[in-house]
């Protein structure tokens, strides 16, 4: 999404403090026409905003930090924050996924933080990394931009693999994930058909 937007024309400001929950402290939306990023979507909240969000399936997500805490902890031996030290016990094989959504709460909250798990009335678009096509497509019509479907996904060369067993536990630790998830892309899927 990132490229798309880089080569779009449109006024980008990316934003990427992460887990810093300060609000803005202007109004970006006559300075931008697209904020971009990894932030909690109350940092703008105002009558100039409109939302749109990108989300993929929760056991995906998680597993992508996974994969991320786990190198983050070797590549940074010397830190001593929590996903540092769990990064460097995935490494050491002494946590599963199905231990690593139990101890870490932010993997069963990331929309709850993030989007606030917001109603989807609140959003002039949801979709989804399963159907990004679609959702670029929507995107491009709501912007008045034509984005194409040009540009590969990162892919990550790590697998991880879930016992079967596993499955349906983490899927239990993300019900409330699962939950919102479903309920905002209902009807994306529905105007996307």
């Amino acid at each position: 999404m990132m490229r798309h937007l880089e080569k779009s024309g449109l006024r980008v400001h990316f934003d990427y403090s992460v887990w810093l929950p300060q609000v803005a402290e202007r109004d970006l939306s006559g300075e931008f026409d697209v904020i971009y990023g990894h932030f909690p979507i109350t940092r703008y909240v105002g009558p100039n905003y409109r939302y749109i969000a990108l989300v993929r399936d929760p056991m995906e997500r998680c597993l992508s930090s996974y994969k991320f805490h786990r190198k983050f902890g070797v590549e940074n031996p010397h830190q001593t924050d929590f996903y540092s030290r769990v990064g460097r016990w995935i490494d050491r094989g002494e946590l599963s996924v199905r231990e690593y959504v139990r101890i870490c709460p932010d993997m069963r909250s990331t929309y709850q933080y993030f989007l606030g798990h917001w109603p989807r009335e609140r959003f002039d678009l949801v979709g989804t990394t399963e159907r990004y096509g679609d959702f670029l497509a929507m995107l491009s019509a709501l912007l008045g931009v034509t984005f194409t479907n040009n540009i590969r996904e990162r892919q990550s060369e790590e697998k991880v693999d879930i016992p079967p067993e596993d499955v349906a536990p983490i899927k239990s630790l993300l019900a409330a994930e699962y939950a919102w998830v479903r309920s905002v892309t209902t009807a994306y899927q529905t105007q996307a058909a």
